[in-house]
């Protein structure tokens, strides 16, 4: 009895993580290479920096209280 629930538990906890590491099942999961989590952030850093300065330019233009 106790057997056969360790076997469906270790089955459904076995299928749950396959899942999870495959996100898109038609694609091959592709490593992510050394520093790529890092160069990713210091790119979407930098993006939101230039977001920033765009929308600051664009307030600049207009005076205050006027839209």
């Amino acid at each position: 009895m106790m057997d056969k629930k360790i076997k469906q538990f270790v089955t459904e906890v076995t299928s749950g993580l396959s899942q999870a590491m495959v996100i898109s099942p038609d694609r091959a999961y592709v490593r992510p290479s050394k520093g790529a989590f890092q160069n990713d952030s210091i790119n979407l850093n930098n993006d939101a920096k230039k977001v920033g300065n765009d929308l600051k330019k664009q307030i600049k233009q207009y005076s205050y209280g006027k839209s």
